[in-house]
């Protein structure tokens, strides 16, 4: 199934820079805000949830791109999609599930030391 010009041009842009993004994550290059650091530190499992994810949307901007020019079959793209679409339903939930363990560390911290106020 041929996909629309947005839609292609969404996937082209996300495989463009989604390993960008990726590589600059694991590589520690990018701007570190307090946050990131703080999460990387005290929550390494959220934030390398969050990064399975990215490469997972990747892979699924890769297929949709592949499929749209014939590079792949129909059933292919389908079959990808679906092997694409079964972690990202167990990541997602899985990181649903560490942001609210993050979460609930980080506001429990900041009520205990004081930080912020």
């Amino acid at each position: 199934m041929p996909l629309d010009a947005h839609d292609l041009a969404m996937n082209i842009f996300l495989l463009a820079v989604l390993p960008l993004l990726i590589w600059a994550n694991r590589r520690g290059a990018v701007l570190t805000s307090p946050l990131h650091s703080y999460l990387w530190r005290e929550n390494p499992n959220f934030m390398r949830a969050n990064l399975a994810i990215l490469v997972l949307v990747a892979a699924f901007s890769a297929i949709e791109v592949l499929g749209h020019y014939h590079a792949i079959s129909p059933a292919a793209v389908e079959l990808l999609s679906m092997m694409v679409g079964v972690p990202f339903l167990f990541l997602s939930v899985a990181t649903i599930v560490l942001a609210g363990i993050a979460g609930v560390r980080l506001f429990g911290r900041w009520r205990t030391t004081g930080l912020g106020a």
